[in-house]
């Protein structure tokens, strides 16, 4: 038994004339018929029903033997389709992971320059947007994502690789018609001790600007922690605090915004993934282009 029998034998069972079967594979009839017979004497069993004229019908032992040729050619099918996939750069799935607030600008100016770059790119990305809600790292191992940027490496974890990829720079939002609004820079002694609205408590960014505080002797002024990000700054454009942040694009709402001037009010952005896993040719492309291109 051998692939070409079980192709011809489909055909024939979807046709059901050998004639019209034989034209559709581009084969004589008595080819088709040779093969058909040569099944037939390995299985031990008829699989048409011969009848007067050109038309044939499924025996009980075609109709039986049917589904699993179906799934047997659909199977060498989805073989070929992943196979391709992982070799053939310019198709398949890429699962990309970050956090809105830490990387909404670099990310969709380099992925919208691919695009430019490779209009035929049959690459679907999926951008899974965390915003704080699970560790960019636990979407890793569970094979949520394939790459992830973010502003948090996992120490002592040996099953990442990564690479520093992006110095991103702190600002200081508070509403247009505040004391320190017209300043051109502002030192975390300025804002010692204005009320604080900082997003995603135990989060990367809160913690690391209570970091900037606590290492010059301040105790930050905490106002509340808010998980939804768009909330913090609408609490700042009312006046109920400021709140200290990546640039993010925020048109059109009351806000100043004003960069912290020490060395500390920055953050190294990686991309990172599973050390060791079977990575698709697409996946590789992506994270190759993203390295390549992100802004140094």
């Amino acid at each position: 038994m051998n692939l070409q029998q079980l192709i011809y034998f489909r055909e024939v069972a979807s046709t059901l004339h050998f004639t019209k079967a034989a034209e559709n594979l581009y084969i004589s009839q008595s080819t088709l018929s040779h093969a058909i017979n040569s099944l037939e004497r390995e299985l031990d069993a008829p699989l048409f029903s011969r009848q007067i004229g050109t038309k044939v019908f499924l025996t009980k032992y075609g109709e039986e033997f049917l589904p699993y040729v179906n799934t047997i050619l659909q199977s060498i099918e989805d073989g070929k389709a992943s196979v391709k996939k992982l070799r053939d750069p310019y198709s398949g799935v890429v699962r990309f992971a970050y956090g809105f607030i830490n990387a909404f600008e670099i990310v969709s100016n380099v992925f919208r320059q691919y695009y430019l770059e490779n209009p035929d790119s049959n690459i679907s990305i999926q951008f899974i947007i965390n915003n704080g809600r699970k560790p960019l790292e636990d979407l890793l191992i569970a094979n949520e994502v394939d790459l992830a940027f973010t502003t948090t490496i996992p120490q002592g974890n040996k099953v990442f690789e990564h690479v520093p990829l992006y110095t991103q720079q702190l600002f200081v939002y508070l509403p247009k018609d505040h004391p320190l609004a017209r300043r051109s820079f502002l030192h975390v002694d300025d804002i010692k001790e204005q009320p604080l609205l900082l997003y995603n408590q135990g989060g990367n960014l809160a913690n690391h600007v209570c970091e900037m505080f606590t290492s010059r002797g301040y105790r930050p002024n905490i106002l509340r922690y808010v998980g939804d990000w768009m909330e913090q700054f609408m609490l700042v454009c009312i006046g109920m605090g400021i709140t200290v942040s990546p640039m993010i694009p925020l048109n059109g709402m009351n806000l100043a915004v004003l960069p912290l001037a020490e060395k500390d009010a920055q953050r190294e952005l990686f991309l990172y993934w599973l050390k060791d896993s079977m990575m698709s040719t697409a996946v590789q492309f992506i994270r190759d282009y993203f390295i390549e291109h992100i802004p140094k």
